[in-house]
């Protein structure tokens, strides 16, 4: 009995000890909200003065600001970067990404500014050479970081707009930069400058580039109220050629009358930005180069990698892991689960003819069947299905020109065809709201489309995967258009029902005075298709051993 006296007794008083902390708790946030902060500049413990800060950021030591690069031999390496600088880039591709409530995204300028319901959009292609299609350009050793002022909550810069104002440690190339703006609202920006923190670090350091070309922070970004959808806005600065094999210190500044600066004791918009450590390539990987180099002289052998991805575009195919939406290609290879074509440039095996005539005979044939019709605008009825017209692929994808496999000067056609998924309907894209990555060319094409009512696409691009492999593939032709229709979809399993097509002619592929070439892919379970084309330059008369054969597998599997 005296037990339960006691129980009860610290059961009441916890019970009210908690109802008094939680009713106290209620009280407090009351006076907070979400959004405003209750101590703003001098009285926060931020204060007024916004530093600086960079990306990408090393992932295995918090403390340093270290950028080791080991050339463009290394892949691994300024991957390594690149996927840094995207996961801090992912929100500013795709914005869709960010809770914007009831904020509007608007495309600000120094005359239109944004009102309080809405935020100013930072458009990617600002960024010049600094883009994720150039890989940042890391895989040149001559990289791109990004600089972002921290955010404090109603701070207003105090620009340097007057070009007879101008302080006196301001460099003297953006003094320059500042004076050659005409336009007295288009200089009220905070600047930004970079350069050696030594004077051997800015012998080293080379020419720089920064984007957007206003070589800062435009002012109508600014002040920060904390808005739903708000992006920081952000200056891509290039390093175009750093001496390589030198660890190189940067500064990098930001300039406003109101931004406080003091080198010694880091304070204000200054960072000892970067130690960029620039490093071509090893004693030991020059060497395996070399030897690398060595044995294909010895086997007569040049290869060249290509690789395409081909991407769909359509909102409801999801390019994730987990997506079940697919391209296929032909030809296919003879070898089971292979991927490679290989075919004498000039002189096409008839084994890649054969093939494709195989695959696409059903194509010449169905329109014969009574379920099949020929679709314009309107979709087929029920149990009818639309007849892919291979009439509508143009030369050289043809039977008559060997599908470009027999072209000397040419390039192969490769065919595409998506995956049957029964039921699945395509949503299209229309011009508010194609992703911003999606080529201009088919951008475009979707604006006229919406001009002319036509019927709608899943758009099909292709492009190196890497930025040598862009420059290296060479231009591309689509038949009969860059895309599937729409009117070929949903799959439903009627009889006699094939896959809508498109051609992809390579026309003019980088070729080196080669003989062979070869043409392989990967293909993931993704909205998209790896492909990687080589050529080789073999000679026919000199017979290779069989360790020069081994190698040569080697090689090929490298």
């Amino acid at each position: 009995m005296k037990l339960s006296k006691i129980g009860l007794f610290y059961l009441v008083f916890y019970g009210m000890l908690a109802a008094l902390v939680a009713i106290c708790m209620w009280v407090f946030l009351q006076t907070l909200d979400p959004r405003i902060p209750k101590w703003q500049q001098e009285s926060s413990i931020i204060g007024t003065n916004p530093g600086l800060g960079f990306r990408p950021m090393p992932k295995n030591n918090e403390e340093s600001t270290l950028i080791w690069l080991e050339g463009t031999n290394n892949k691994a390496n300024y991957l390594n970067w690149y996927d840094n600088i995207m996961e801090f880039l992912d929100k500013y591709y795709t914005p869709g990404k960010i809770e914007k409530g009831n904020a509007y995204l608007k495309t600000c300028s120094y005359t239109e500014l944004a009102s309080p319901t809405e935020v100013c959009e930072v458009d990617v292609k600002d960024w010049g050479d600094c883009s994720r299609d150039q890989f940042f350009n890391y895989y040149r050793s001559s990289p791109c970081i990004f600089l972002k002022l921290n955010k404090i909550y109603g701070w207003t810069p105090d620009y340097y707009d007057d070009p007879n104002d101008l302080p006196a440690d301001m460099p003297k190339n953006l003094k320059e930069h500042i004076r050659n703006i005409t336009r007295p609202e288009e200089r009220k920006n905070i600047w930004v400058s970079c350069e050696g923190e030594n004077p051997a670090d800015v012998e080293y350091l080379g020419p720089i580039k920064f984007y957007p070309s206003v070589q800062g922070f435009p002012g109508y970004y600014f002040p920060f109220r904390n808005s739903e959808g708000y992006l920081s806005p952000l200056v891509a600065v290039r390093f175009m050629r750093p001496v390589s094999g030198i660890v190189i210190n940067i500064e990098c500044r930001a300039w406003a009358k109101n931004i406080r600066y003091n080198r010694a004791d880091r304070m204000g918009s200054i960072i000892s930005l970067l130690n960029c450590c620039l490093v071509e390539a090893s004693n030991k990987q020059e060497r395996a180069n070399e030897l690398f180099e060595s044995t294909m002289r010895k086997i007569g052998m040049q290869v060249q990698l290509i690789l395409i991805c081909l991407f769909l575009y359509a909102p409801w195919i999801n390019c994730g892991k987990n997506s079940s939406f697919k391209l296929e290609f032909r030809p296919l290879p003879q070898e089971d689960g292979g991927t490679l074509i290989r075919y004498k440039a000039g002189n096409a095996s008839s084994y890649w003819k054969q093939e494709l005539d195989k695959f696409l005979k059903p194509y010449t044939q169905n329109s014969q069947l009574e379920n099949a019709v020929a679709c314009g605008r309107d979709l087929p009825r029920k149990n009818q299905f639309c007849h892919f017209d291979i009439k509508t692929v143009a030369p050289p994808c043809t039977a008559e020109y060997e599908y470009g496999f027999g072209n000397s000067s040419g390039g192969p056609c490769v065919f595409l065809k998506p995956s049957q998924i029964s039921g699945w309907v395509p949503q299209y894209y229309n011009s508010t709201t194609v992703p911003q990555d999606m080529p201009e060319n088919l951008r475009t094409d979707i604006i006229e489309r919406e001009q002319h009512p036509m019927p709608d696409v899943v758009w099909v691009e292709c492009h190196g995967e890497t930025p040598p492999d862009r420059e290296n593939v060479g231009p591309m032709v689509y038949f009969p258009l860059p895309g599937f229709r729409g009117v070929y979809f949903p799959f439903t399993g009627i009889e006699g029902y094939l896959s809508p097509l498109v051609a992809v002619h390579f026309k003019k592929p980088t070729r080196n005075d080669t003989d062979y070439l070869f043409f392989q892919d990967t293909t993931r379970i993704i909205t998209g298709l790896f492909i990687s084309l080589h050529y080789e330059n073999v000679s026919e008369k000199e017979p290779i051993s069989a360790d020069e054969r081994a190698t040569k597998q080697a090689l090929h599997a490298r």
